[in-house]
């Protein structure tokens, strides 16, 4: 109940009283609680204490054990170690922390750890296992690893690892195994016998090859294993030089169960006592029945291989990398005059040729070793009698990529270089005549056209003026003219196809219109003898050169109307083979079988001299321009009964061009400078020119034109190629054109036929043409030359 008169703060008497007991038993109980307090803080400082001695020996235990200890986390990262497994890696203490535990574990061994790893944690049962550590300088240790369970402060599981050195124990036990395999292959290699040879104990591999148990064997005399031919000694000669001489070595054979022989390398020697004394014989045989036999076969490979390089017709040989013989051949003993293939092996090249040979079959065997590929070479070889040429093959020797020596191999090609030689010198004197021919050949066309060439333009001169009465006449030696231009003209397409200027020009032209063309033109020869031309064109378009093309067929046409007496010719247009041809047939003299090969030579004719008209060379520019062109020829013949030459086609099935209308050429008078050497080609050209109402300016010499021109320039310059004074028909234009002009329009004029000649012509670029010209034709061209102009 609350007195209601008390002042606040303000206590009774009683309440006083109340307080200070209340207070005293405080002040007691906090005295209580204050010895309490310093008894506990006492018994935990000697706790702590005790913990702190407990701590300090444990952490002396844990860091001087002589075990490793190691905590390695969940991630497999080493927490803690002691100084043993610090000693033990090799690393200090602190550099293991954080590093994972596979860095210091044999890579042989990374699955033995893991494994157990996993097992620790799947089952939580302590892991035990036996595996290599690495040092810090990469040695493996044997190490037996003993590895629990625990928590680390955070609850996360950890491994506790004890690491214990075994790596002398192992080493023991690898040299207790090692021995006890000696031991083992010793029992199945030694037989122990008395000296007097009788069997104290069989080993294994007899016991199995005897087919009888061991004890079987045993207190029998070694004889009773027998021997057979290839032994060296006897079982009693084998104990008996044992006991005298103290060992013996050779090979033994053994009678088998089975009947067969087995062959072992022994080796015996005495068993002594303590004393020195001799109680017994051990023998350790081998069995080299298997070598033996691999042995014997490559023997006989061996035998089989020096039969093969013996009886080799050429020469074989083996060198290494230094060029030295590993093996050689008989073949290539003889050419070296050496007595044996035996006596060559290690020698070398300076050994058997003199050195200047010799550093150069050493070079070629040199380059084959560096490049690792085979050289092909023709050289001479051999010694005395037996030096000559021969054809030689060197490859590597290669064995696992590496280049261990060369291989050769050499046949005799003597008589073939021999041949060779012979046959180039022919060829030489063949080809020598032949630029004589030609020589001769350009030289007399050159002398025969110059004055022939005079005639012809006196001929075209001629004409204008003779009376009617007289025409015949001069027809006739038109006709003699051109028959020798014909001689003239075959002997200049002949050296034009052998200077290779001739360039063929296709183009698309109608078969009908040249076949008609041809028989137009010979249709007049034929009917002159009597002879009945015919034809059968096709109409098919063609692609070649239409000009050479018609030269083949004049000439076959010419050919078969010159050697038919009576009957007919024919030209005609066939398939045959699926091909086009162009066949001329003739029922003339025909050709013998045996003759068909030689006809397209040059000056080929057959027959008898009345038959022989014209130049012997139609049938050669036939087959000439034919190659040139890419067309076959076929001839058919049978004397007595006529001919067929036919030629080749290429078909082309176009729609053939349409002829443009001729138009006429409107003549004018040009001044023309004409320079030639000859006096009477000069005149007759002069004339011929003046004729046809030209102006001309004629000369013997380069000199005399150019003043003879003055200052008044030519339309055209005539020039013949050969000049007096060296000086050439180019020396002629260039002159003039230095004067007047470099597109001053120039024609030469030459009747030389060497082909040289004419292709170094050809190549200046200058239009030129050959002795003898027509008047019309030589119209014609200084027309074409002027008008271009």
């Amino acid at each position: 109940m609350t007195d209601v008169n008390k002042e606040p703060g303000q206590t009774t008497g009683r309440e006083a009283q109340m307080t200070t007991a209340d207070a005293q038993r405080l002040i007691h109980e906090l005295r209580v609680h204050q010895i309490e307090l310093e008894m506990q803080n006492e018994e935990l400082r000697r706790t702590q204490q005790a913990l702190a001695r407990e701590r300090a020996r444990y952490f002396d235990l844990y860091d001087l054990a002589p075990v490793g200890y190691c905590t390695i986390t969940e991630a497999g990262l080493i927490q803690q170690a002691n100084l043993t497994a610090a000693n033990l890696l090799d690393v200090a203490r602190s550099a293991l922390v954080q590093q994972p535990v596979s860095r210091f574990v044999f890579r042989e061994d990374q699955d033995i750890y893991y494994r157990h790893r996993k097992l620790l944690l799947e089952s939580e049962q302590a892991q035990s296992c036996e595996l290599r550590l690495l040092k810090r300088d990469g040695s493996p240790f044997w190490t037996h690893m003993n590895a629990t369970l625990a928590q680390d402060d955070d609850g996360a599981p950890t491994m506790r690892v004890v690491l214990k050195d075994i790596s002398l124990r192992k080493q023991h036990e690898n040299q207790m195994h090692i021995q006890s395999l000696v031991l083992d292959q010793i029992q199945e290699h030694v037989t122990v016998t008395d000296l007097n040879g009788v069997v104290l104990f069989v080993n294994q591999i007899e016991e199995r090859a005897l087919s009888q148990s061991r004890h079987a064997g045993i207190g029998k005399h070694v004889s009773a294993y027998g021997h057979g031919p290839l032994a060296d000694a006897t079982q009693e000669e084998i104990v008996r030089i044992t006991r005298t001489q103290g060992a013996w070595q050779g090979k033994v054979q053994y009678l088998m169960a089975d009947g067969s022989y087995s062959l072992r390398d022994l080796r015996t020697a005495l068993i002594k006592d303590e004393a020195g004394q001799a109680i017994a014989m051990v023998g350790i045989g081998t069995d080299i029945t298997a070598r033996y036999k691999a042995e014997e076969v490559l023997r006989q490979r061996e035998q089989y291989q020096r039969a093969l390089l013996d009886n080799f017709p050429f020469m074989v040989w083996l060198k290494d990398d230094q060029s030295s013989f590993l093996a050689v051949n008989k073949v290539f003993a003889t050419r070296f005059g050496w007595p044996s293939p035996q006596s060559l092996i290690g020698c070398n090249d300076f050994d058997i040729v003199p050195p200047e040979r010799a550093m150069q079959y050493r070079a070629d065997d040199q380059a084959v070793l560096a490049s690792g590929t085979s050289r092909q070479v023709e050289e001479m070889s051999g010694m005395g009698e037996q030096y000559g040429w021969v054809e030689t093959y060197k490859s590597p020797i290669t064995v696992d990529g590496r280049v261990l020596g060369t291989v050769g191999f050499a046949r005799d090609i003597t008589v073939r270089k021999r041949t060779e030689a012979a046959l180039i010198s022919a060829m030489a004197e063949s080809e020598k005549a032949n630029h004589a021919k030609s020589r001769f050949l350009a030289a007399a066309s050159h002398d025969l056209r110059q004055p022939l060439a005079a005639l012809a333009l006196y001929v075209g001169v001629l004409k204008n003026k003779t009376e009617p009465d007289q025409a015949p006449l001069v027809d006739k030696i038109q006709d003699c003219v051109d028959n020798l231009s014909k001689l003239l003209t075959d002997l200049l397409d002949l050296s034009k196809l052998d200077a290779g200027v001739i360039q063929p020009k296709p183009t698309d032209f109608a078969i009908k219109d040249l076949m008609c063309s041809l028989m137009t033109l010979h249709c007049a020869e034929a009917e002159s003898k009597g002879l009945r031309l015919r034809g059968r064109p096709c109409g098919v378009i063609a692609r070649t050169d239409p000009t050479l093309l018609r030269r083949i067929l004049d000439n076959l046409l010419a050919n078969a109307i010159r050697y038919t007496q009576q009957g007919g010719v024919l030209i005609a247009c066939r398939r045959h083979q699926g091909k086009l041809w162009i066949e001329v047939w003739d029922t003339g003299i025909g050709i013998a079988p045996d003759q068909t090969g030689i006809i397209f030579e040059e000056f080929r004719q057959l027959g008898d001299d009345a038959r022989n008209r014209g130049s012997g060379l139609g049938l050669a520019i036939v087959a000439k321009m034919a190659n040139l062109l890419g067309l076959q020829i076929r001839l058919r013949s049978q004397p007595g009964r006529g001919s067929m030459f036919a030629i080749e086609l290429p078909e082309v099935h176009v729609k053939p061009p349409e002829q443009a209308q001729a138009q006429p050429v409107t003549l004018r008078s040009l001044r023309i400078a004409v320079v030639d050497d000859n006096p009477l080609v000069l005149h007759a050209l002069a004339l011929s020119l003046e004729s046809h109402g030209h102006q001309v300016v004629a000369a013997l010499t380069i000199k005399e034109l150019l003043e003879r021109l003055g200052t008044q320039a030519p339309d055209i310059i005539i020039s013949d190629y050969r000049l007096t004074d060296a000086e050439t028909g180019f020396d002629a234009i260039r002159a003039t054109r230095e004067r007047f002009g470099a597109d001053l329009p120039a024609l030469i004029i030459t009747g030389d036929t060497d082909p040289t000649l004419i292709r170094s012509m050809v190549d200046r670029g200058i239009s030129v043409h050959y002795k003898p010209l027509q008047i019309d034709v030589l119209q014609a061209l200084i027309m074409d030359a002027t008008e271009q102009r």
